[in-house]
């Protein structure tokens, strides 16, 4: 989609965005999944040809790996990107911290409140961390099975480097 939009990006109007049909986009990505050189090509085959050619997942958050290292997929993810390269690799890792969820009520009064102010629940929302890492299918079964044999691994020595890096720091300043 990025390649195939202007400038790479979503209309920034209203009417631009409105005169963008789900008619276009699936044709333009129809054409690009047909054509081995279009810019999306690869993606856009994995969404129209129907074999199922999505990433997989192959890790997802662990609280225990939390304990070992704080960015746990991410560390994943680079094992994995040196392992089968940057084109069969996909992560997704983001904390949305101190998130306000708040909507309108409508009480049997007829006055309409704040959601935040009748439930404590939404006043204390946790906050939500997500950490996925996806590799193509063709690597999937390989990936899992690395990871199960060398996860822990993984994790220790990324921690390792942080904390000698940490300690070189200290006996530099």
């Amino acid at each position: 989609m990025v390649a195939w939009l202007e400038d790479g990006h979503f209309p920034a109007t209203a009417e631009g965005l409105l005169a963008l049909t789900d008619t276009d986009v699936l044709v333009a990505m129809n054409a690009a999944a047909k054509d081995d050189t279009a810019a999306g090509h690869d993606s856009a085959a994995r969404i129209m040809k129907g074999h199922r050619g999505h990433f997989r997942l192959v890790y997802s958050r662990d609280p225990g790996d939390i304990e070992v290292n704080s960015a746990p997929g991410s560390v994943i993810a680079g094992a994995l990107t040196d392992r089968y390269g940057v084109d069969r690799v996909k992560s997704d890792h983001y904390v949305a911290r101190n998130a306000v969820l708040d909507f309108p009520v409508l009480l049997q009064s007829g006055d309409v409140v704040s959601a935040r102010s009748m439930s404590q629940i939404l006043q204390t929302l946790p906050d939500v961390f997500v950490d996925y890492v996806f590799v193509d299918p063709d690597v999937a079964d390989d990936a899992r099975l690395y990871l199960k044999k060398h996860k822990v691994s993984i994790l220790e020595s990324a921690s390792a480097k942080i904390e000698s890096d940490e300690d070189n720091e200290d006996v530099n300043a």
